[in-house]
């Protein structure tokens, strides 16, 4: 059985050395999670609670993202970009929409995992950078 719920969010970034997504700019992001998992006889029979993946969301996502700056550790303008814009997160990789989904699905699976004693784990991360441009992160080794 799987659940998917949708997210939102407001968050600054750049793609180094891209053309146009070298510069400054920010999306009104969307994500939507799917969580795989055996239905809990001792919980109201879910997958996982919905107001338990968003409260994952919202510690380990939403509130150091939201409104935020994420900056590429690589990037020769960290420095300024950390010194001059108040809320950020300075992560290791390429701050592009795939890494993101691979940096969600990371962040809440391990969680979910915990809450749910390995029951459930996440299956599928999809990031919307735009409404027309997404990318889709299955948890494949690397």
């Amino acid at each position: 059985m799987k659940i998917t719920k949708k997210f939102d969010w407001v968050m600054g970034h750049r793609v180094l050395n891209h053309p146009f997504c070298g510069n400054i700019h920010g999306h009104n992001w969307q994500c939507k999670i799917t969580v795989d998992g055996k239905q809990d006889k001792n919980s109201y029979d879910f997958v996982m609670d919905y107001s338990d993946l968003k409260q994952i969301f919202n510690e380990f996502i939403h509130k150091p993202l939201d409104h935020a700056f994420i900056v590429y550790s690589q990037d020769d303008f960290r420095h300024y970009l950390v010194e001059n814009i108040q809320k950020h997160l300075i992560v290791d990789f390429e701050t592009n929409s795939e890494n993101i989904a691979k940096f969600i699905f990371r962040q809440i699976n391990r969680e979910v995992q915990k809450l749910t004693n390995n029951r459930c784990k996440v299956t599928r991360v999809k990031i919307y950078e735009t409404p027309t441009s997404e990318a889709v992160y299955y948890g494949e080794e690397e």
